[in-house]
């Protein structure tokens, strides 16, 4: 550097002294922005387990009720929740006062209030229709259902798209869907009796079974669409599309609904992945459905088809809406399709379980089913009852909420405050022995009783407890009640008696020996957990009669 002439030595040791001055004050800043940050945090810490953690925790979030222990800063008493499906139930009535309330944090700043008196119950469900889902869960619905369906929509909206609901279940509806059921479940029993001819050893899956058997119900009373599970028993590409999402968002909100993987749908991951393509086959089967069907009702008119996409569609283009595309549209058929899957079938897999290890129930049905045939359902009320029984006992929406419009005044004075969710407890009130006296028996006979001429049933009205109370419809919540009230269950209805009695009259249903039912979240329902495991075998039939009703022949749609 010194042979260089133009190198000026002092000017750069100058730079080198500034350098070393800009470095000491960069040092000591860092030294004290250090100092000064390790002392705040430490004085939050000190704030926050001495007074504010404390105060949280201490909260009452509704004045007048007890409130359960353990109250977490964050999750408030979500710890409730975290229990066995029927531990956490039976919480609902562990914690409650003498009244059937208590009060609950759901998170840091959501309060709500836990009924579980019937009265109190239907009033609520009948003056409150608007939800209020904690924002995390939301979320993965919204993904699904999409952001106008009908569970999260609220305000003119919600009631236009409840009305294009109501209106697209009518008379001439129920009797096609009727007819269709029928159909598949006379179609699955074929199926099953070519698979037993090869195998009659073979263990099967009751529950997915049934699945197969309400998607195809769907697919051809909603949309004229056969899936063809039932022929096949294995899901076509849609229904399995749609299998996969309900069960990936059950188990999103199970396993942990703020982790990464499962928050964050834009990860690289094989479930996120899946997701995507499942819900775009979904969604773009249900817009060219639509599509389909606009073009038909235009070229033909709207009174040469009696399924329900046909009446909704031409319910929901004659109602007075603000939307200009039909997103709202998919979204409610998506979530219909949803809810008629999930919990039909999952009573579907119920019933056929509680029958086979109930014989005389079992034997009851048979002879009803022998005497007045498979598609009389207005004389099925043996097997009426004992739907009833098993959606009393394993209700598939074990839980439902309503947020308070304004100050409710209860029958004993106490006043429900305005803007706080009310969450009803499903499970709890029909396994209270106040409301059914002796909860976990599976007896049928709560709901009928004999004729007085010794053959055939009726609904029971007698007050005579005999060896059973008689069952109490006002605490009786399969359906929720009022203005959020399943809107299609008379469909459902009819779906559970029609295909129990067909599957019933030509099919065995045994279980295996070893196994326990045990239910499980699933979702925002409840289901088997690990499925519903069963022998299968074709059951030997009576001398047929001439009439067709009692043979349940009827034409495929």
């Amino acid at each position: 550097l010194s042979c260089y002439s133009g190198f000026n030595l002092e000017r750069v040791n100058g730079t080198i002294d500034v350098m070393e001055t800009l470095a000491g004050v960069f040092n000591q800043s860092v030294q004290g922005a250090v100092g000064v940050s390790l002392a705040s945090v430490l004085s939050l810490y000190v704030m926050w387990r001495g007074f504010i953690r404390p105060y949280l925790e201490a909260k009452i979030p509704v004045d007048g009720v007890p409130t359960p222990p353990r109250c977490h800063w964050f999750a408030g008493h979500l710890h409730v929740y975290r229990h066995p499906f029927r531990v956490a139930m039976e919480n609902f009535l562990r914690y409650r006062d003498k009244n059937g309330r208590f009060g609950m944090w759901l998170g840091p700043y959501l309060r709500a209030l836990v009924l579980t008196k019937p009265n109190d119950v239907k009033l609520v469900l009948h003056a409150e229709h608007q939800h209020r889902l904690i924002p995390i869960f939301k979320k993965h619905l919204i993904r699904v259902f999409g952001r106008k369906n009908i569970v999260v929509i609220g305000g003119r909206s919600w009631k236009h798209a409840r009305s294009t609901i109501m209106k697209s279940f009518t008379p001439s509806t129920l009797v096609y869907s009727k007819d269709t059921m029928l159909h598949v479940a006379e179609t699955m029993v074929d199926s099953l009796k070519n698979r037993l001819e090869k195998d009659s050893t073979m263990i099967f899956d009751v529950a997915e079974l049934m699945k197969m058997i309400t998607l195809d119900v769907f697919g051809l009373a909603a949309f004229s669409y056969q899936f063809q599970s039932c022929d096949n028993l294995r899901m076509s590409a849609v229904a399995e599309a749609f299998d996969f999402l309900s069960s990936d968002i059950s188990r999103r909100c199970k396993s942990g609904p703020l982790l990464p993987f499962n928050f964050f749908y834009c990860l690289p991951t094989r479930e996120n992945n899946q997701n995507a393509k499942s819900l775009a086959l979904l969604r773009s089967f249900v817009v060219a459905s639509i599509e389909e069907r606009r073009e038909a009702v235009r070229t033909f008119g709207a009174a040469k088809s009696n399924d329900l996409l046909t009446r909704f569609v031409e319910a929901y283009d004659s109602g007075e809406t603000n939307e200009n595309n039909d997103e709202m549209l998919v979204d409610c058929l998506v979530s219909l399709l949803f809810a008629g899957f999930d919990t039909t079938s999952v009573t579907l897999s119920y019933g056929l379980f509680m029958l086979s290890t109930h014989p005389e129930a079992l034997n009851a049905c048979l002879e009803e089913i022998d005497r007045v045939g498979v598609a009389d359902m207005d004389n099925l009320v043996f097997l009426r009852g004992t739907v009833k029984e098993v959606l009393r006992i394993f209700p598939p929406g074990f839980l439902t909420n309503r947020c308070t419009s304004k100050q409710l005044k209860l029958q004993d004075g106490f006043t429900i405050p305005r803007d706080i969710n009310v969450i009803i407890p499903i499970w709890a009130i029909h396994h209270n022995e106040e409301n059914f006296p002796s909860p976990e028996s599976f007896r049928p006979d709560r709901w009928v009783e004999k004729k007085n001429n010794g053959e055939g049933w009726v609904e029971r009205t007698s007050k005579d407890e005999g060896s059973i109370p008689c069952g109490n419809d006002d605490a009786f919540f399969a359906f929720s009640a009022g203005a959020r009230g399943c809107p299609g269950q008379k469909f459902a209805w009819q779906e559970a008696v029609v295909v129990l009695a067909v599957l019933l009259k030509e099919v065995n249903f045994a279980p295996v020996e070893g196994y326990k039912l045990e239910p499980e979240r699933y979702g925002i329902v409840q289901h088997p957990k690990g499925g519903v495991p069963m022998h299968l075998s074709v059951r030997q039939q009576p001398p047929t009669s001439d009439d067709p009703l009692k043979t349940g022949g009827v034409e495929s749609p």
